[in-house]
C-alpha cells in the first residue's frame, strides 16, 4: 500500500489523517445562528446534487365558487394561472489548509490541528448561501427575497411626525395599523386565498416593538400585544438583511429599511440547496495540505408571490 502523503512518513500520515477527520467532524457541527435564511425560509434538498437547473412554476389562483341550483351544470371553474421558470444551480466553494511546519509541530507536541480555518471555510460558504437567500446573485441568475420583483408592495401612510413614514416617529396605534395593512394586504391581493404568518424586519424596528409600551396605560410592549391580539401572526423576527434593502441596485423606495409578511410554507417558497456543505479528502499541494469545501445552491424560489407582501421606508 502506498503512502498517504508523499511528504509525510507513515506515522505522520496516520496522525494527520486522524486529525483531519476530527477537524472535519467538528466543523460540520458548528451552527451560525446570526445567519437566519435556513430558519426563516423552508429549505428544499429535493434537487439532486447533479442538477444544473431547477424547473418550477409560479402561480396565481383564479376563479371563485358560486351558489348553484340542484341541477346546475354551469359550475364555475377554479384554476391556477402559472408561469414556468428555469433557475440555475450554482456551486459555492472554499477551502482551508495547513502547511508542513504546522503539521509537524502538531505531531511533535501532540496538539490538535487548528480548528478555526475549517470553521472559517464553512462560515464563508454559509454566508454566501445566506446572502443569496436574501439578495440573490444577478451575475449567476439566482433569485433572492429582496430582489424578487414579483412580490407586491404595500405603501404605508406617511402620517408620522412631520408626515414621515418611519415607525420611530409613529404612535403605537399607527405602527399596529401598518402591520395590519401588510397582513391584510396579502389577503386582499390574493382575494382571500392567501394569508401570511411571519413578519421579518430590521433589528432597529424589532427593538422598537419589543421595548415600547402599547400605550401609557399598558404594561406590555407593542410586540407582545401583537402576538396576543393578531392571531394570524405566528412569528416576528429581526433580520440584518432587511436594512438598506436594494432592488435592482437602487435603495428601494428611496429609503433604507424594509419589512416582509409571508407564509412560512414550502408550498409558497423554498430555499433550494441541492448539495449540503461537504468536505473533500485532503489534497497535498507543494508544502500545503488543502481541504476543498463545496455546496450547491439554487436560490430562493417563490411559487405564490401573492402569499407575500413587502413595505419600505421604516
Amino acid at each position: 500500500m502506498g503512502k498517504l502523503f508523499k511528504n509525510l512518513d507513515d506515522t505522520e500520515g496516520v496522525f494527520f489523517q486522524r486529525e483531519v477527520e476530527h477537524v472535519k467532524a467538528r466543523s460540520y457541527d458548528i451552527k451560525f445562528p446570526e445567519m437566519k435564511a435556513r430558519m426563516l425560509f423552508p429549505v428544499s434538498f429535493e434537487a439532486g446534487n447533479w442538477a444544473e437547473s431547477i424547473n418550477y412554476q409560479q402561480y396565481q389562483n383564479k376563479g371563485k365558487a358560486k351558489i348553484i341550483n340542484h341541477y346546475g351544470k354551469d359550475l364555475p371553474r377554479a384554476d391556477i394561472a402559472g408561469k414556468d421558470f428555469v433557475g440555475p444551480v450554482r456551486s459555492i466553494g472554499a477551502s482551508y489548509a495547513w502547511n508542513i511546519q504546522e503539521l509537524r509541530l502538531s505531531i511533535k507536541t501532540g496538539k490538535a490541528l487548528p480548528q478555526r480555518r475549517a470553521n472559517a471555510a464553512k462560515r464563508a460558504c454559509m454566508q454566501t448561501e445566506n446572502d443569496i437567500a436574501f439578495f440573490g446573485d444577478s451575475d449567476h441568475g439566482l433569485n433572492g427575497l429582496n430582489v424578487d420583483t414579483s412580490i407586491p408592495e404595500i405603501a404605508f401612510p406617511n402620517d408620522g411626525t412631520g408626515t414621515r413614514i418611519e415607525w420611530a416617529v409613529k404612535t403605537p396605534d399607527l405602527i399596529i395599523r401598518d402591520i395590519n395593512l401588510l397582513f391584510n394586504g396579502v389577503v386582499a391581493q390574493s382575494l382571500g386565498v392567501e394569508s401570511a404568518d411571519t413578519l421579518i424586519m430590521p433589528i432597529e424596528q424589532y427593538s422598537l416593538l419589543a421595548t415600547v409600551q402599547r400605550s401609557s396605560a399598558s404594561d406590555i410592549t407593542i410586540l407582545k400585544w401583537i402576538m396576543q391580539n393578531i392571531p394570524q401572526i405566528k412569528n416576528i423576527e429581526w433580520v440584518n438583511e432587511m436594512n438598506t434593502i436594494r432592488v435592482g441596485g437602487v435603495i428601494a423606495n428611496g429609503s433604507a429599511d424594509g419589512i416582509y409578511a409571508y407564509k412560512r410554507d414550502p408550498e409558497k417558497l423554498t430555499l433550494e440547496i441541492p448539495q449540503e456543505f461537504e468536505q473533500f479528502p485532503v489534497q497535498e499541494t507543494g508544502l500545503e495540505f488543502e481541504v476543498p469545501c463545496h455546496m450547491r445552491n439554487g436560490g430562493l424560489k417563490i411559487y405564490y408571490p401573492l402569499s407575500l407582501a413587502k413595505a419600505y421606508g421604516l
